[in-house]
């Protein structure tokens, strides 16, 4: 090969370089800018979702899709849709901050925000919950077996969200939330710490705040979380509501499987343990309506809640009340949320009050007036110890008391039974009370 050929060779093998240089330079600058188009972002979501929307048979679309230069992505106009073509998710701009794929194929996020959202879920026309069809069709559960997808999730907001629980045939009860239609609603505040794992999640929120459309509210709720099939626990919880503040120890929701929530009046176990606490029965009421006569405030609460809607118990160690009134003792509600045809049965262990509290605790929980000569006892006897039995429902029920005092000991009987009456007249009750 001649010295000429050779100069030609290096020529045309230096400008090959040269180009394949400012190939491997210029072309992900060039690709970087174009997937930044808004345009080609759209058609890569509209794409993506489309595959999705294939995969498990219901439609799904996101409007826009917006990729930061340090991995920021924005979703706006999120929409999932169930198999009856109802909306089961919407969001109207998704917000998080893309930061890295640990080596156990951890998807970790950190900051961001929800806002403008409502997750709809309904029983379906064949008797399923909506989201459990979506999610059984998205999940490969044979390969969910083999390695389980893990997210984490840091400062997330959420803002004016709306969850709504419902199924076909809503019971609409004359007062308190209808377990078989739930809205709750502007729900806003911080998640921190979630960890997603296969089927459980756990996380901590703080300073949540919600309305459920019945009228009950809560202005702050803060505290750590788990959820896992069914099952959702609380732990170290603090609720502020319109007239309360309770701290739940522990609280859990416990359902075998996400399905049991159908009925949840029926097979959604309650279990909790409430110390430090004021609560008021006007807020109580929302859950347990019996309790809305009561108007009462109780303080420096503990007590444990167990058993189901339609059958809870409630334990009582200590409950203040009134000026000076404590008490303790035990209390079943049974027939929940159907407040006509619903029970209650009372044992009152012991209770330590003076004649005022002592009156207005017994007339708000058997709903009868003190007079004659129980009240001018009471009045004359100064500190007062109860102790007793109630058990019915609002049109029949007894209860009877012992109240101890420096004066004596007195014996009070209250007994409300239905009356026999013609045919299309209303049901009246005879009301009798006494005092030996």
């Amino acid at each position: 090969m001649t010295e000429v050929t050779m100069r030609k060779v290096t020529k045309i093998l230096l400008k090959t370089l040269s180009v394949a240089l400012l190939f491997l330079i210029f072309c992900p600058i060039a690709i970087t800018l174009v997937v930044e188009l808004p345009s080609v972002q759209d058609f890569l979501i509209g794409k993506a979702t489309s595959l999705v929307s294939n995969k498990i048979g219901t439609r799904i679309e996101v409007k826009h899709l917006r990729v930061g230069v340090l991995g920021g992505v924005t979703l706006d106009g999120v929409y999932v849709e169930d198999f009856d073509q109802d909306t089961l998710l919407y969001v109207e701009r998704l917000h998080v901050n893309l930061l890295r794929i640990n080596d156990d194929a951890t998807l970790s996020l950190r900051g961001g925000y929800v806002r403008n959202g409502m997750l709809h879920i309904h029983e379906a026309s064949n008797g399923e919950m909506n989201i459990k069809q979506v999610v059984d069709s998205f999940v490969n559960r044979d390969k969910e077996r083999k390695g389980n997808f893990s997210l984490s999730l840091k400062n997330i907001n959420l803002s004016n969200f709306d969850l709504i629980i419902e199924r076909r045939e809503h019971r609409e009860p004359e007062y308190g939330i209808d377990y078989y239609d739930m809205h709750i609603e502007n729900i806003s505040g911080e998640v921190d710490n979630l960890a997603l794992q296969g089927g459980v999640i756990d996380g901590h929120i703080s300073d949540f705040s919600f309305v459920e459309h019945t009228g009950f509210e809560v202005n702050n709720f803060t505290g750590d979380f788990s959820v896992d099939r069914g099952k959702l626990r609380f732990h170290n919880v603090d609720i502020i509501s319109t007239q309360s503040y309770i701290h739940l120890a522990d609280f859990a929701l416990l359902g075998d499987s996400w399905s049991e929530y159908k009925d949840f009046i029926h097979n959604v176990r309650l279990e909790g343990e409430v110390t430090a606490s004021a609560i008021s029965t006007d807020d109580i009421a929302h859950f347990a309506p019996r309790l809305l006569p009561w108007q009462l405030t109780a303080t420096d609460v503990k007590a444990s809640v167990s058993g189901y809607v339609s059958d809870l118990k409630v334990n009582v160690g200590n409950l203040n009340f009134g000026e000076s009134g404590s008490l303790q003792g035990n209390v079943r509600l049974r027939g929940l949320p159907d407040v006509k045809r619903g029970r209650m049965t009372l044992d009152l262990k012991h209770l330590k009050s003076n004649a005022e509290d002592a009156v207005l605790l017994l007339e708000s929980i058997a709903g009868i007036t003190i007079n004659g000569k129980a009240l001018d006892a009471a009045k004359a006897a100064g500190q007062i110890v109860l102790a007793g039995e109630f058990d019915g429902g609002m049109s029949r029920f007894e209860g009877d008391v012992t109240v101890t005092t420096d004066a004596g000991v007195a014996a009070l009987r209250a007994l409300r039974t239905p009356l026999n009456v013609e045919k299309g007249q209303n049901p009246v009750a005879a009301l009798q009370a006494h005092a030996d």
